[in-house]
């Protein structure tokens, strides 16, 4: 499927062909083989596209500028880890009265926390 601002690279090989034992001037029909890529204008292995979409740069092979690491390396294993957001209360006990007008005795806070597994 083709999304937005997504290029390809297209590359087409045309050959004749005939089956064997057969005689040439019978003619017989040609084949095209049609390859569709995404564009990978920089050789890391990841398409325009998918860098674009990610934040990166797709002309430069090592975004991130961590020495040895291209950018297939940084965002397949950024892929591979799972996000986990854990949400907790600093004080369980703590309610809200039921009109808005008593201040509540106790108080506390809900924190979220996000970290990758």
């Amino acid at each position: 499927m083709q999304q937005a601002g997504q290029r390809y690279l297209h590359r087409s090989i045309r050959r004749r062909w005939r089956p064997e034992n057969t005689d040439p001037a019978e003619g017989h029909g040609t084949f095209y083989r049609v390859i569709v890529l995404d564009l990978d204008s920089d050789g890391d292995g990841v398409g325009d596209w998918a860098e674009k979409i990610a934040g990166y740069n797709p002309n430069n092979a090592n975004t991130s500028g961590v020495p040895g690491e291209n950018d297939l390396t940084v965002l397949s294993s950024a892929v591979a880890t799972s996000g986990v957001v854990t949400v907790s209360a600093t004080k369980y006990s703590a309610t809200q009265p039921s009109d808005v007008v008593t201040p509540p005795v106790e108080t506390g806070a809900i924190l979220r926390t996000t970290a990758c597994a």
